[in-house]
């Protein structure tokens, strides 16, 4: 009996793990699927922004209120990008570098894109973000 109780306890833990690491991976695609979506408003944005760059232009207007305003947005979500793939990286054991934003391995010193160092302050910076919002 001591055989089947040791089995049932063992798998019971193994199944706790894998529901932790499926809650982790779905929090995860969560985080992308929210990035990917800003990533495509951002798009948006830049392509409006051009539009009306294009009709100040032919018309000879100097009226660029409208251009500011558009890039004020963009800069927003931008920063808001930023964070989400902070929180992405975090959540994968990452290091997010914050010079270019590539995410690079928990043990790197260094950023494989852009070779800057990754410091200290750098990982706990999205945690200051996380806690922002």
């Amino acid at each position: 009996m001591g055989f089947i109780e040791d089995t049932i306890v063992k798998a019971k833990e193994v199944f706790d793990i894998a529901g932790r690491k499926t809650g982790e991976v779905i929090e995860i695609q969560k985080l992308k699927v929210n990035a990917a979506s800003l990533n495509h408003q951002i798009a948006k944005d830049y392509e409006t922004l051009g539009r009306l760059w294009y009709d100040i232009h032919k018309a000879n207007s100097g009226n660029t209120e409208s251009l500011e305003v558009l890039c004020k947005e963009i800069e927003q979500k931008l920063e808001k990008l930023k964070k989400l793939e902070a929180k992405i990286a975090l959540a994968k054991n990452g290091k997010l570098c914050v010079s270019c934003g590539h995410v690079n391995q928990s043990d790197a010193f260094f950023c494989s894109k852009c070779g800057k160092e990754l410091t200290a302050v750098a990982a706990e910076e999205p945690e200051e973000a996380a806690a922002e919002e």
